[in-house]
């Protein structure tokens, strides 16, 4: 089967989940054809509650991760709920 090779950056406690060290990228190569839930699952956030997850830029609601497939070169960021201010 074909494969596709794609870009995650991971942020905050999410890199330190994956003991990450100075770098928070990843290339992942996964299955043509795969979804943006089998590469949370290949890192093992899928169950994650407060997460934030965004395909070149646009973010994706956790209802979507399913349909939303993924192309060679695509950049998943992963991050953490953003609060604060005054």
């Amino acid at each position: 089967m074909d494969t596709i090779k794609v870009k995650i950056l991971i942020h905050g406690i999410f890199r330190e989940k994956l003991r990450l060290d100075s770098s928070n990228s990843l290339i992942i190569e996964i299955n043509k054809g795969s979804c943006l839930l089998d590469i949370l699952k290949i890192l093992k956030f899928e169950n994650e509650k407060n997460i934030l997850v965004f395909k070149n830029g646009k973010n994706i609601n956790k209802d979507l991760w399913l349909n939303e497939k993924l192309n060679n070169e695509d950049v998943i960021m992963i991050f953490p709920p953003i609060a604060g201010g005054i």
